[in-house]
């Protein structure tokens, strides 16, 4: 039996990640989440933020920011549909940091033309990826 557990990352555009994996931590709405093989069959809705995977070869590991979406676990397979996932050293900061303030320009100014829901979630993307590439 292996001890690993293979993890699908999947947006619409692309397949992001497929492997087996030692564990992996992915934050849902209700808090972090660590998943390890033989994980109990679970749906969960995904928040914006961090996916960090321990593939299990020598220490290795790997950080992504995502978005929103679902993790499914069932037969030791964990699928991870998100709106979109970038790798921690793919992450264009000057890109999320120009995300970011022209987010929160478009919600201090409030006019009636502004989707306040939209600019949040963009806001909450651009800080996520700001902080996704900090990590060490």
């Amino acid at each position: 039996m292996s001890s690993k557990i293979h993890l699908e990352i999947v947006t619409p555009d692309k397949n992001f990640y497929s492997d087996d994996v030692q564990m992996f931590v992915i934050e849902t709405t209700e808090g972090e989440i660590g998943v390890l093989n033989d994980h109990e069959p679970l749906v969960t809705p995904v928040s914006t933020g961090h996916i960090w995977i321990d593939i299990g070869d020598s220490g290795k590991e790997k950080n992504a920011s995502c978005s929103k979406g679902f993790l499914t676990i069932s037969d030791n397979i964990a699928t991870v549909v998100v709106d979109s996932a970038e790798w921690q050293e793919e992450i264009d900061i000057e890109r999320a940091k120009k995300s970011k303030d022209r987010a929160k320009k478009l919600l201090d100014a409030r006019t009636e033309e502004i989707d306040v829901i939209r600019a949040k979630a963009s806001l909450k993307r651009a800080i996520n990826r700001i902080r996704i590439s900090d990590l060490e």
